[in-house]
């Protein structure tokens, strides 16, 4: 029995089947399939004259537009005549019985008739729509004509002509006329020239028969040829109708989106072009609306069917979205030329991680260990779009390591700047060295992963007890930063392995190493150097330092970690004591802390202790107290039994009853068999904080002169910050400017702000000559002369610390922010009088060096009547040994002010004198004389930029009462230059 097919039947996930020819714009319900039949003209299929023998076929397409699979099933049915068969057909390795959603199938229907006469049957598309009723009529055979004539796929709005052609079979002359065309797309097509022809017995005729592209989709007619009013023949006609030549199939509707890409960086995308149409397509240009976009390369031609390429860079300028056109001019005819909207972001997410290699370094067997690798969504904030997260993917290391992401990977990804850790563990099982790579995968729009060589080695040991105090207190850090050495001591009888160190997110703390280990022999104790940062906290501070250690039963210990962050007024000099290099079994010079009482009233200190491999001088003669404004000083030194090439570590901690933290200066000290030390300068490069002291007493009948353009032209060499205050304290009189009547009491001046009163290279230069000018015309009005003390309350606190004085009405009247911790001091101080401070010199030079670590970077410059007085033309000065005592006790320079005269060049010598390259540089340590000849000049070696620099009357000379080498004036370095002393340290 003939089978007959009904579409669908079946439907998978017993789904309902919506089935309807034409019916395109119904919507069918969720879960349902629907098929549509494209192709279809009414419910009759004529097939004409068809001549016996021959065959004439029509292919329709099945659709399936819903949402669930169509499966297609033959049943029973009446046979259909013999002269029609219909076939299945889909693209591709598929079953053409299955029609997933979205897909479509071809349907072939062919008239073959074997004999003369018309034939008539039925198809039915689907049990719920409509049937197609299939005709057609054999014929004899005398005129045969083309079965079919496919005008391919063409753009809309074009046209193609083909040719039918006809044979007269017959044995006499035939008049044969072509038309009409038949079917719903009939108007697609058109017949060129004549449609009449005597087609002579044996000879052929061509019809021209064109094809209109118009619509959208297949079109399908037929062509039938009658003689004498007889249809002879039918030929079918197909055409299919694209909307344009050129398809873009990685591009979408609307505007296409590219992506991310790394700033700064070109990438070259390379977009498909397909021509959908049977015509070829040329195209005359491309170009794009936007310089982040290049266009590399497009394809002149693009052949019928072909796919071609078009690359295209973009190298994003900036962080952020991009829209262009590209514009695309062709020859097909749809139009001149296309917009395609392209958009593109900057930016975007970039894996970064701290190192390309992890170095575990060695392990003890049987002791895992895990590390934490620092990564990060390292790519720019792509303003605009959510879309910017980092996303990872897979993480692969081979064993004996592992890894996986503290607290596991995001759901929802990593935002730009975003931090997280790996764990990367590592498990040795035996002695030997291991190697792995660890890779981490993600949407990098680098488009690569990251990876990281992983090395370790272990070593097969046992016995390690650790040793280490269960807390480190920083005390009172006023500095920026302070480091204190932790004591780990191996008490066990194996080596002790210690590291990977871990310290919260955010800690002002730090140490190292972080990863890694440090080899800790059995009896050895090692100085961990742990670091404060109490510039990034204000007050109180706490963090605990966790890190890994080969001892049985802990693998890891903490410490915890203590200080407190600002500003107290008594201050230790310097905040750490370095003892350079030192010779074992050898006493090395001594080492002074100057203890700065800066406070208002004397301070009692409950406790001074000295921690590590180091001792006090004295032990005897510590101080218990210390005065409101002087200097008491502890002198420390390594601790004479050691004899070996260990570095070493302590501290000095200072307990004072009014304070609740502790001073605490660290102490280190380096091992070197031969105890040869090189100590480095920069000669005359940083910052400088320059204070003019400048005498306003009713006394003085000598005017400041000063030249305040040369001035500043030699202070600019540096970047320097200038203030001025008087000898005056309280307020006298009224005929001093300023706004206090001479009563500065150390506070800049003027008090009252009337121009700047701290003068930086921030200002214009016109601003900085006229504010230096007013400021030095201090005005005379005073009757005490008391400049030492004026400096010394200037850089003291309550003011130095405060915007505001506390002791004075007026506001905003302190000196904060002139004294900067980085920036070497000097201080110049002009008065025609003696100095009648209330201490004594040594307390103001005391002073003035505990305000920095190193008290070579602070001096002492005064232009004053000298150690015996002076008189000279208009200028007389009164005996003033204080002063110039004062500028001895800091190498600074004792100018006569009978020798001041109102020239550029008397400025340029003081200003140089200030602001110019220290002469002198103290040694660390003694020399030794290793030639016993009594002289040790010989014994250092001296380099400037690298080059050695003899000792000699015109260029160095070494200095033993100040234990320094001093420069003459003539070969003194220039500024910026590297100053190397080398010497033998002398074993005392």
């Amino acid at each position: 029995m003939q089978r007959r097919l009904v579409l669908p039947l079946l439907l998978s996930a017993l789904a309902a089947i919506s089935a309807a020819c034409g019916a395109e714009n119904e919507e069918p319900p969720a879960g349902t399939a629907r098929l549509v039949c494209a192709g279809c003209t009414g419910d009759v299929v004529d097939f004409g004259a068809v001549a016996v023998g021959e065959a004439a076929e029509l292919t329709i397409s099945l659709a399936n537009r819903g949402d669930a699979v169509a499966t297609l099933v033959e049943q029973e049915r009446e046979a259909l005549p013999a002269a029609f068969e219909h076939s299945l057909l889909c693209q591709g390795a598929c079953d053409p019985r299955v029609i997933e959603p979205g897909d479509a199938i071809r349907v072939t229907v062919r008239f073959r008739p074997d004999a003369m006469g018309a034939s008539e049957g039925v198809l039915d598309l689907a049990p719920l729509g409509p049937t197609l009723r299939l005709r057609g009529t054999g014929v004899g055979g005398e005129i045969r004509c083309d079965a079919s004539l496919d005008f391919g796929k063409r753009v809309v709005g074009s046209t193609r002509t083909e040719t039918v052609t006809c044979t007269n079979e017959g044995g006499v002359p035939r008049r044969l006329r072509a038309g009409p065309f038949a079917g719903d797309h009939k108007a697609s097509f058109a017949l060129g020239g004549t449609g009449d022809v005597l087609v002579e017995a044996g000879a052929s005729a061509s019809f021209d028969v064109t094809f209109v592209a118009s619509g959208e989709g297949e079109r399908v007619a037929f062509l039938r040829f009658l003689v004498e009013g007889e249809l002879v023949a039918t030929t079918s006609l197909r055409g299919e109708v694209v909307p344009e030549a050129l398809v873009f199939p990685s591009l979408t509707d609307g505007c296409t989106d590219l992506g991310f890409f790394p700033l700064g960086s070109s990438r070259t995308l390379e977009i498909p072009v397909e021509n959908a149409s049977d015509d070829p397509v040329s195209i005359h240009s491309a170009a794009v609306g936007d310089t982040n976009f290049e266009i590399v390369s497009f394809p002149a031609t693009v052949a019928p069917g072909a796919t071609e390429t078009l690359e295209l860079s973009f190298t994003p300028a900036a962080a952020g979205t991009v829209e262009t056109t590209l514009e695309i001019a062709a020859s097909d005819r749809t139009r001149a030329s296309r917009a395609l909207c392209l958009r593109a972001h900057g930016g975007g997410p970039e894996l970064h991680c701290e190192s390309e290699r992890l170095e575990f370094g060695t392990s003890a067997v049987g002791f895992p260990r895990e590390v934490r690798l620092r990564c990060s969504h390292g790519g720019v904030d792509v303003p605009g779009t959510t879309d910017d997260m980092l996303r990872l993917a897979a993480i692969e290391v081979a064993a004996p390591f592992t890894a996986h992401v503290v607290g596991g990977i995001s759901d929802e990804g990593y935002a730009p700047g975003e931090r997280f850790e790996v764990a990367v563990g590592y498990a040795p099982e035996a002695a030997g060295t291991d190697a792995s790579l660890l890779r981490i995968g993600s949407n990098d729009v680098r488009g690569t992963e990251v990876e990281v060589a992983l090395e370790a080695e272990a070593e097969a040991v046992a016995g390690c007890a650790l040793e280490v105090a269960s807390t480190l207190d920083f005390g009172q850090v006023w500095r920026e930063r302070l480091g204190l050495p932790l004591a780990l001591r191996n008490g066990g009888t194996g080596t002790c392995f210690v590291g990977d160190l871990r310290l919260p997110e955010g800690s002002p703390f730090s140490a190292a190493p972080r990863i890694g280990t440090q080899r800790i022999e059995a009896g050895a104790t090692y100085g961990m150097m742990v670091e404060f940062d109490a510039a990034s906290v204000r007050g109180a501070a706490a963090a605990d330092l966790d890190f890994f250690v080969s001892e049985a039963g802990a693998s890891r210990r903490s410490v915890a970690l203590r200080g407190n962050a600002g500003k107290a007024c008594l201050v230790a000099r310097p905040g750490a004591l370095d003892f350079g290099v030192v010779r074992p079994g050898c006493r090395v010079q001594e080492r002074e802390i100057r203890l700065l009482n800066n406070c208002a009233t004397d301070v009692q200190l409950t406790a001074i202790e000295v921690e590590g491999a180091f001792a006090f001088a004295d032990p005897q003669g510590l101080p218990t107290s210390i005065a409101a404004g002087t200097v008491a000083r502890v002198a420390v030194v390594p601790s004479p039994d050691r004899g070996d090439e260990r570095d070493l570590a302590g501290l000095v901690r200072v307990a004072v009853d009014a304070m609740a933290e502790q001073v605490v200066v660290p102490l280190v000290a380096v091992g070197a068999t031969d105890g040869r030390e090189t100590e480095r300068h920069v000669v005359g490069h940083g910052p400088i904080d320059m204070l003019l002291v400048i005498d306003n007493s009713t006394g003085s009948d000598t005017p400041f002169w000063l030249h305040a353009e040369t001035f500043l032209a030699e202070a600019g060499t540096r970047p320097f910050q200038i203030g001025v205050t008087t000898t005056g304290l309280l307020p006298s009189g009224s005929s001093c400017p300023g706004g206090v009547n001479g009563g500065e009491d150390g506070r800049l001046f003027p008090v009252i702000g009337t121009t700047p009163r701290i003068i930086t290279p921030v200002l214009p230069l016109a601003q900085q000559l006229e504010a230096l000018e007013t400021n030095a015309s201090v005005g005379i009005c005073h009757g005490s002369e008391l400049g030492l003390e004026a400096m010394r309350r200037a850089l003291s606190a309550p003011v130095i610390d405060s915007h505001d004085d506390p002791r004075h009405p007026e506001p905003n009247d302190g000196n904060l922010g002139f004294l900067r911790e980085e920036a070497e001091l000097a201080v110049f101080i002009h008065s025609d009088e003696e100095d009648q401070s209330p201490l004594g010199v040594g307390a103001y030079v005391d002073f003035l060096q505990g305000l920095k670590d190193d008290p070579a970077r602070v001096r002492i410059h005064t232009v004053s009547g000298g150690t015996d007085g002076c008189r000279g033309t208009g200028a007389y000065g009164q005996a003033s040994p204080r002063y110039v005592a004062a500028s001895d006790g800091t190498g600074g320079i004792a100018h006569s002010i009978c020798d001041q005269a109102p020239t550029p060049e008397f400025n340029t010598a003081i200003a140089g004198g200030m602001v110019g390259p220290r002469r002198c540089y103290a040694l660390g340590d003694l020399p030794e004389d290793t030639n016993a000849d009594g002289s040790l000049a010989g014994e250092i070696e001296v380099r400037v930029n690298g080059t050695a620099v003899p000792t000699g009357a015109s260029s160095w000379s070494y200095q033993p009462g100040r234990n320094e080498i001093c420069f003459e004036a003539a070969a003194l370095p220039d500024r910026g230059s590297e100053l190397e002393l080398s010497y033998r340290s002398a074993c005392l």
